[in-house]
């Protein structure tokens, strides 16, 4: 797996600006991003909000340059998770229907035995929604 590269503390507080590199077919791309990031009015962010009081940067940082890396945050709304990580690792991307897969809840749970022993990194995605990242169930899953 290859890391993602974030500019060090010591330089971006000189420069305001974050590096981070992902991969697109297989080819490093360089993403630079500025420190500024959208909020509402009421200075609420726009999209991802990261840790519990919402108040980590990372997830910003990281949206922002994948948004940039595919020309907007439009482009990137409604994307799959596992071409989201294969983009930040240069790994191959794999979905598992639960329709179809979950059928056989033991098949389904050995298969994910074997892709945690690989060490392979894993996402969860829910079906579209009208209110988008917005639509939030029950139990807090978004």
């Amino acid at each position: 797996m290859k890391k993602i590269i974030l500019t060090t503390e010591e330089e971006w507080r000189k420069s305001g600006a974050f590096h981070i590199q992902f991969y697109r077919d297989g080819e490093p791309e360089d993403i630079i991003i500025d420190d500024y990031f959208p909020a509402f009015a009421n200075d609420e962010w726009v999209f991802v909000r990261g840790g519990e009081l919402g108040d980590e940067l990372w997830p910003m940082i990281l949206e922002k340059a994948y948004a940039k890396m595919y020309g907007s945050f439009n482009y990137i709304e409604a994307g799959k998770v596992q071409y989201a990580l294969s983009d930040m690792t240069d790994g191959f991307p794999e979905q598992i229907d639960l329709k179809v897969e979950g059928a056989n809840v033991q098949a389904l749970w050995e298969k994910i035995k074997v892709l945690d022993r690989h060490g392979s990194l894993m996402g969860a995605g829910s079906p579209e929604h009208a209110m988008g990242d917005r639509a939030i169930n029950e139990l807090g899953i978004v």
